[in-house]
């Protein structure tokens, strides 16, 4: 049969088009996943799915963060069909997803996106509740949690054995962006240095704080914004025994220091408003030190100012003192959590000058 140059020259031009649209479909760009910490989408399909485990992920994930003045949820939490996911691009471009899959449910709209989407592996039949996590299927930056199990009742039960370790990977996949939102200005070198100078700690204060009040052995720093301030106050004291590490104590020490926070009021000061709400405590190491930390909700004595705080300990037996770091928010038009949230990571990335100095020696 001769060939035909018309035929040919149209079935060149088709493989060019299904290579083209092929290289456009492999090499284009995925988006940058958007939506704030904290924040959760839950695929959801309720037919499929036991109502006692939507009630315990409101439970566990809808209970109120430690600690804010009007209660605010640990978690803000975004419910979706997967019918609602695979109709709306920007759905599938949010940071943060959990996915609760019975695989007995094989007929589920769940189990249709997962295939398609995510991980048809994932259908296969379940031997035992088993979290996965998976990065970057819609768009950079993006994690996508999916707790598995054989059946419905497992799925639940797996969720509060397992929702601690969840969050923990929450936690770790949004200090990118805690990070980010804190350092959006930069560092500020100047601050560094008088914080390492006057404390011999290594602290990476963001652009944007100012020094409002600096005197031996204390430094108050702070961030003003159109609708509150964020707080950041440094001071130490010779240590001599665990009793000042007791709750009471540390109480104590935050508001002897809250006499230098002043107020239009004469002789106001800031101290704790432990009659009104709880002060939680909990301890750690930060950079080699042990620490003790306390959370709960500051105030004005003569006025209506207050707001949420989180008061670091460290102990540095060699220098044989105790480094006191407090994050205090006052923003009484808008949520708190976030805000204090970034203190807490702040003050997190506390480490003390020797440890500084050896690990860069050692580099």
């Amino acid at each position: 049969m001769r060939n035909d140059p018309t035929r040919q020259l149209g079935l060149v031009a088709v493989l060019i088009s299904l290579l083209l649209s092929c290289s456009v479909e492999k090499w284009q760009a995925k988006p940058t996943a958007v939506g704030k910490p904290n924040e959760i989408a839950i695929l959801w399909d309720s037919t499929a799915l036991p109502r006692a485990l939507r009630d315990s992920i409101i439970r566990y994930w809808e209970q109120p963060y430690i600690i804010t003045p009007q209660v605010e949820p640990l978690f803000d939490l975004r419910w979706f069909r997967p019918d609602q996911l695979e109709a709306d691009v920007y759905k599938r471009t949010l940071r943060t997803y959990f996915i609760p899959l019975s695989t007995e449910d094989t007929s589920s709209s769940l189990h249709r996106l997962v295939s398609h989407y995510i991980d048809h592996r994932l259908l296969l039949p379940a031997q035992k509740t088993q979290l996965r996590q998976y990065r970057d299927i819609w768009a950079k930056g993006q994690i996508i949690i999916v707790l598995r199990a054989p059946n419905r009742q497992a799925l639940v039960e797996g969720f509060v054995r397992l929702h601690p370790q969840i969050q923990s990977l929450i936690a770790h996949h949004d200090a990118e962006v805690i990070k980010a939102n804190l350092y959006v200005e930069g560092l500020d070198p100047g601050l560094r240095a008088t914080v390492d100078s006057m404390f011999g700690l290594r602290l990476d204060v963001p652009e944007g704080y100012k020094v409002a009040v600096k005197r031996k052995n204390v430094l108050w720093l702070r961030k003003d914004f159109h609708e509150g301030m964020q707080s950041l106050i440094i001071w130490k004291k010779p240590y001599r025994d665990t009793q000042q590490l007791n709750t009471r104590a540390l109480i104590d020490d935050f508001n002897a220091m809250g006499k230098m926070i002043k107020t239009d009021i004469p002789d106001d000061r800031v101290v704790v408003d432990d009659r009104h709400f709880p002060v939680y405590r909990f301890t750690r190491k930060i950079g080699g030190l042990y620490a003790v930390e306390l959370r709960g909700i500051w105030m004005t004595e003569k006025d209506f100012f207050g707001g949420p705080f989180v008061l670091t300990v460290l102990v540095d037996p060699q220098r044989r003192e105790l480094l006191y770091l407090a994050g205090l928010v006052w923003a009484p038009a808008k949520d708190k959590r976030d805000l204090i949230q970034q203190l807490s990571f702040l003050i997190n990335t506390v480490r003390p000058k020797a440890v500084v100095t050896s690990n860069e020696s050692a580099h």
